[in-house]
């Protein structure tokens, strides 16, 4: 016997799925009646779905507006960074050693499937979820998985819609290596290896904005081709932000 999802749930992977394959673009309003309708279901678990995915982030509230999908700053993107980077640190801490050891030969092959993949490639980003999400499941730690998931599916969003994609060449072995780094490191040793991982491609977006949304200790006249949002981003998708149904 099959089954039966909850309706917020099937709500929830609905909207969701649409948020990050970019059928819903940042300051798209969702019509939850609209949804409700085409799911052929009430607007309650709608709207349950929506209030969760406010809380992972893919979906703001507007005040006599509306919901609407996600705008954000290049200071939020920098923020996922540094909570992602503090969530798989510990994680590292945690698993490193044996624990990285006995599980070695079911980690090499998701890493071997995403040092396969060009850096731009849509599937690479979905895998390095994969692969980091396998890593922090070691820690045997439910909480710290739960939301690490969540801030790496808001870096996913990112990288969709906010053109995040700034990861230079990488050495074809990366994450097989990373892997074997960590086999071999005491906790000490093993958070600078997953920091030095998180950062690679990405010491632009971890540097602070000043007021003005110039980058701190960047040099004068210098464009970084990372810095494709600047502060006030939000506020300039707010100022445009349009209502559209969903079909």
């Amino acid at each position: 016997m099959a089954k039966t999802i909850p309706l917020k749930q099937r709500a929830y992977k609905t909207i969701q799925r649409r948020i990050l394959t970019g059928r819903h673009g940042p300051g798209e309003l969702l019509n939850r009646r609209g949804i409700a309708a085409e799911l052929g279901m009430s607007s309650a678990p709608v709207h349950e779905a929506m209030l969760q995915l406010e809380r992972d982030g893919l979906l703001e509230a507007l005040p006599r507006i509306g919901t609407r999908v996600r705008t954000a700053s290049r200071d939020d993107v920098r923020g996922q960074l540094i909570v992602r980077e503090a969530l798989e640190c510990q994680a590292a801490r945690l698993i490193c050693g044996e624990p990285i050891a006995r599980n070695r030969e079911r980690l090499f092959p998701l890493a071997d499937v995403l040092d396969a993949l060009e850096p731009l490639d849509p599937k690479s980003a979905e895998q390095e979820i994969t692969f980091h999400c396998a890593l922090v499941k070691l820690a045997d730690c439910p909480s710290l998985l739960l939301e690490y998931q969540r801030v790496m599916q808001i870096g996913l969003f990112y990288r969709i819609h906010l053109a995040m994609n700034i990861v230079p060449e990488v050495p074809k072995d990366l994450h097989r290596a990373l892997v074997t780094k960590l086999a071999a490191a005491d906790p000490e040793t093993a958070d600078k290896l997953v920091r030095q991982h998180i950062r690679y491609g990405k010491p632009v977006m971890l540097r602070p904005v000043t007021n003005n949304g110039i980058l701190e200790d960047a040099p004068s006249g210098v464009q970084h081709k990372a810095d494709r949002l600047p502060s006030n981003h939000g506020k300039q998708k707010r100022a445009t932000t349009k209502r559209t149904n969903v079909s």
